[in-house]
């Protein structure tokens, strides 16, 4: 259905209604009011969740938008309080147009107006929700506005394009059912200029739960569909704290799993924003502290390296490094047990000294490390003390020599690269990049990044190895499976081989 348009009902009983206008053809995602519940899975929740009323998918015929396209989109989202006693006064028409407060959504006559009451919750409230929506678009380029774009500097000017996020009112004053949360135009393309709806006074003063309705609704526009995923903001799912876009490939779905409105079965929200918008800033890495074993400590064969890490968006994996090189990753705990530690056991090393460091990543690679340094019995004195292939250095650490390999040298194995990525395709190995396939720039010239669900690789467009596609034209799905199976890795975290006696791989806004 790419290009066509839909309204999407969000958290809410849809009252059913009909309404016949020229255009492309709309799609209504039936939505349904949430209780929230704690549940420890995604379909665990979804078992539990409360269900006040279905409705089945309508296509409704519906308005061409103000402009399309990620080139066109409007790098600005205004949430409007609708300050003041008159509210917001938005004007049903088949043209949905945020400049001229026009929009197809309100259930009226056409060429009727809708007065939308201003937000009823505290200044307090109204700051956190708009820091969270902030915080959760952070890494894309788009801004947070709470104040109408260019009528700062000329209240008569209305020429700023920009994306609507009215959070106020009710659905009632739409002559929608009171018992909706939320409403939103939906594309599998970016649509720009257009106005959602999230209805504070009926859904608040819960910030999160403010923030979770407003950037669901806004993100529709850029071509987002619901995921059954609890962390991410497009879900239904209660629960999981705050909630951030997620780089991960999710299955589609609102109370369980279905096809994706826009194709396939999964959707990586991130990466859908990031083709949408572009790149913004990182989010902070995660915090961490390595809590045992302390610096300058002896150890022993039995030691147990033990780490506490947190990031507001969870942290994805930890890696184990010992003298510069990685030997192991443990993925990141799910939202229930974050608080938990992480552990791990110490590898089979000689005796010498030790730097242990530990990172830890969030779901967009930001990350932190702590580093300290430990005698596991007594340094080394020479190297025929140390695995095959390290040297004893004038610390009494065995290690291995800086790796060299550039990105697409020939490599034998990971350490053998800068990157630590030796992936083997057909009869060669070449030293390669993690790359965000969809995005350009993210390979040199005379590479390509070859796409695998949301994560890619990037190797020498001339090399035709068994995953390669050959000169002048691009991987097929096949090539690309083929690549993988080759590659011997699995998107994030990247696995490298081993070899023998190398290491493995085991908001604040105002409110006027």
């Amino acid at each position: 259905m790419s290009g066509d348009r839909a309204a999407c009902y969000h958290r809410a009983r849809l009252m059913g209604f009909r309404r016949i206008v020229p255009g492309l053809f709309l799609l209504v995602f039936p939505v349904l009011e949430l209780s929230l519940l704690a549940g420890a899975a995604q379909a665990e929740r979804a078992s539990r969740v409360k269900r006040v009323r279905e409705r089945p998918v309508i296509w409704l015929p519906g308005p061409e938008t103000a402009r399309t396209g990620a080139a066109d989109v409007s790098r600005i989202i205004y949430v409007n309080g609708c300050w003041g006693a008159e509210g917001c006064t938005i004007r049903h028409s088949t043209a949905n147009d945020a400049l001229q407060n026009l929009s197809s959504i309100p259930n009226v006559a056409q060429g009727q107006d809708v007065k939308v009451s201003e937000f009823a919750h505290s200044q307090e409230v109204w700051n956190e929700t708009i820091r969270c929506l902030r915080e959760v678009y952070w890494p894309y380029d788009v801004e947070i506005w709470d104040s109408f774009p260019g009528r700062d500097a000329d209240p008569a000017d209305t020429a700023t394009s920009h994306h609507e996020a009215i959070l106020a009112g009710s659905a009632g004053e739409l002559g929608l059912s009171d018992n909706i949360g939320g409403i939103a135009l939906a594309s599998c393309d970016p649509v720009d200029n257009v106005i959602s709806f999230s209805f504070a006074n009926t859904t608040g003063p819960d910030w999160i739960e403010l923030c979770w309705t407003v950037a669901q609704e806004s993100a529709h526009s850029f071509g987002l569909d619901h995921a059954f995923q609890c962390l991410d903001p497009m879900t239904y799912l209660p629960g999981c704290g705050q909630k951030f876009f997620r780089n991960e490939l999710a299955d589609c779905g609102e109370f369980s799993t279905r096809p994706c409105n826009c194709g396939g079965m999964k959707q990586n929200s991130h990466n859908r924003l990031l083709a949408a918008l572009g790149p913004g800033q990182s989010p902070a890495p995660p915090d961490l502290d390595i809590v045992a074993p302390r610096p300058d400590n002896v150890i022993g064969n039995d030691t147990q390296i033990e780490a506490v890490a947190s990031d507001p968006r969870l942290v994805d994996r930890l890696e184990l490094y010992i003298n510069g090189w990685l030997y192991k990753t443990q993925q990141g705990h799910a939202f229930e047990n974050r608080s938990d530690p992480y552990q791990f056991e110490l590898p089979a090393l000689p005796d010498s000294v030790l730097d242990i460091e530990v990172r830890a990543y969030n779901d967009l690679d930001s990350m932190s490390s702590q580093t300290l340094r430990v005698t596991k019995g007594a340094p080394c004195s020479s190297s025929a003390t140390c695995l095959d292939g390290q040297e004893c250095d004038g610390q009494g650490r065995c290690i291995y020599p800086a790796p060299t390999g550039k990105l697409g040298d020939v490599c034998e194995r990971p350490m053998d690269c800068i990157s630590h990525l030796c992936p083997q395709l057909g009869n060669e190995q070449r030293c390669s990049e993690i790359c965000i396939p969809g995005l350009e720039g993210q390979c040199p010239a005379d590479f390509e990044c070859l796409e695998a669900g949301s994560a890619g690789t990037c190797w020498p467009i001339e090399t035709a190895g068994c995953c390669s596609a050959g000169a002048g034209q691009g991987p097929t799905p096949g090539q690309i499976l083929l690549f993988l199976l080759c590659a011997g890795m699995l998107l994030r975290p990247w696995r490298r081989r081993r070899s023998p006696g190398r290491p493995g791989k085991e908001c604040e806004g105002k409110r006027r």
